[in-house]
């Protein structure tokens, strides 16, 4: 699905079969659904996220070292490190490699962040109060216009206008237990 929205230049906009089973858990659990454009936004946060996987595993291995020296971290922050099984954190890092390699041409036309959510977005032609939300909330630009008005007023009222947090939010309690 990917490569073909890549091949068509749609990456960013094309609607994600693969991506479906979101829009229904997110529409099962909260009630709000999720446009084809946040599902698009979706499958390329997830892509990126992938190519990022091996700069991931270098940098948790860098803080690996330097714990054990002592360097990092108060000794929470050590003993959770230590807790880390440094061989399976390799051998994921080579998979994503591996992977990476034999899609090399598609995450090499990955469009960059900034180009993603730059000119000619949906947050753009929506106008610039859209544009003042998204900053306002410190949303990217193109993720908050593809989310639906409901879900966007509900998330201003939680996090902006101090409205109560419902039983979904982040700030329920017990979300973090």
């Amino acid at each position: 699905e990917a490569r073909g929205a890549v091949e068509s230049g749609t990456l960013s906009t094309a609607p994600s079969r693969s991506l479906g089973w979101l829009r229904f858990t997110v529409e099962g659990v909260c009630g709000h659904s999720l446009s084809d454009g946040a599902l698009a936004a979706a499958r390329l946060g997830a892509l990126r996220g992938v190519a990022a996987v091996p700069d991931a595993v270098a940098w948790a291995r860098s803080e690996l070292a330097a714990s054990r020296n002592g360097a990092v971290g108060d000794a929470k922050w050590q003993a959770a490190l230590f807790r880390i099984d440094e061989e399976a954190l390799v051998k994921v890092g080579r998979t994503f490699e591996g992977l990476l390699a034999e899609h090399a041409d598609l995450v090499g036309r990955l469009p960059p962040p900034a180009a993603a959510s730059g000119g000619g977005g949906a947050a753009e032609a929506a106008g610039p109060a859209l544009l003042a939300e998204s900053e306002l909330i410190g949303a990217e630009p193109r993720l908050w216009a593809a989310l639906s008005s409901g879900l966007r007023e509900v998330l201003l009222d939680e996090r902006v206008r101090g409205v109560p947090a419902g039983p979904y939010s982040m700030e329920w309690p017990g979300w973090d237990a």
